[in-house]
């Protein structure tokens, strides 16, 4: 009998790909459901300032609000391409978050001065 093949990073990646769209597309709904398009604008700036946030601090290791602690010792150059390596996976969500939070942002706030 065969064993289950174990999930690859690609299917584990989407499934929290889909789960994260699901879950902005119910916040936006609530958003859009207590004020209107400026709750949409509003939401897409809060998004925004957060990826911003986290693009400003993956590479930095002293501040209190990094996303990683600052190693105590001096890294190797296996610690510093892992090191890399985890700033370029965190790249492609920041730069989705930064643009989904600008896009509903634009939408919003257009939506809430022309109607």
């Amino acid at each position: 009998m065969n064993a289950p093949m174990p999930p690859t990073p690609t299917d584990t990646q989407l499934k929290y790909e889909i789960a994260a769209a699901f879950g902005v597309a119910i916040l936006v709904y609530v958003a859009f459901r207590f004020l209107g398009f400026l709750g949409v604008g509003l939401f897409g700036i809060l998004i925004t300032f957060i990826a911003v946030q986290a693009d400003l601090n993956k590479d930095e290791t002293s501040s209190v609000w990094a996303m990683r602690a600052s190693p105590s010792h001096r890294m190797d150059h296996a610690e510093r391409a892992a090191r890399q390596a985890d700033n370029d996976a965190l790249a492609h969500p920041i730069l989705v978050g930064k643009w989904l939070g600008a896009g509903l942002t634009v939408v919003g706030f257009a939506l809430f001065l022309l109607t």
